[in-house]
Order: structure tokens, then sequence, then C-alpha cells
């Protein structure tokens, strides 16, 4: 994935940004591997322990020159501030989401991003859970 990442930005440099919102610790080292030097990694998915990681000093954070950012919670603000760029559809957000299920299937979405990230024979990347209203 690494490889693939820096393949399609300019100059092979990597992302000047990464977000990890998966909660899963091994995200984070393939997530700063992503990164040009003088990015920025943002940690938002670990708000629980999920365990640790192994994580080299000098090659992930002095040699490349990181920006690292932990981010625990939010508030109103944030999410009036982001509405209007999800809804503006300059984004793709609607990729991040692998599968839409309904509110009784909420069991499967936790069995799976609790153990092996798949779901209906799929790769689980975001899960969705439509309800009614």
């Amino acid at each position: 994935m690494k490889r693939l990442v820096k393949a399609e930005t300019l100059g092979e440099y990597g992302a000047d940004a990464v977000f990890e919102c998966t909660g899963v610790p091994a995200a984070v080292p393939e997530g700063i591997k992503m990164l040009r030097r003088g990015g920025t990694y943002v940690v938002a998915g670990h708000f629980t322990d999920a365990g640790s990681t192994s994580l080299n000093p000098y090659a992930d954070f002095n040699n490349k020159h990181i920006n690292l950012i932990g981010v625990w919670g939010g508030n109103v603000s944030h999410f009036v501030r982001g509405r209007p760029l999800i809804e503006s559809g300059r984004y793709p957000f609607e990729k991040f989401v692998s599968h839409k299920l309904p509110l009784e299937r909420c069991q499967d979405a936790m069995d799976a991003i609790m153990g092996n990230y798949r779901l209906d024979g799929e790769e689980v990347n975001k899960i969705v859970i439509v309800g009614s209203y």
C-alpha cells in the first residue's frame, strides 16, 4: 500500500497528510510510511487502548520531520465546520464506506471490526449503519 500511495503523489514523495481513523495499531506505522518528509500524521482512531505497535523514532519521526497530532474527542463546532465539506461533493468520502447495513445487522458489523475485518466475504473499510427514522 505504501508504494501505491507514493506512486500516486507528485514526484512520488508521499502524502502531505495521513489520517489514521481505524483504531488498529498496525495502521500507525503503515500510515507514517505513506507520508512525505515534513508531512502531518493525525491519529484519530484510537479512543480506546487497542494495543501497542512498533515504531522507530529516528526513521519514523526525526528523519522524516513529521508532525504528529493526536485527536481525542470533538465538539459541536467541529461537526458544524466539517459537514459542509462532506456535503459539498468535492471529496469522495463515499469511497471510504465498504458496507451499508440495516440496524438489525449491527452485531455483524461489530463482529467484523473486532475480528478479521471481513463481512459478507468482502474486506471492511468503513461500515455505515442505516436506521429508519
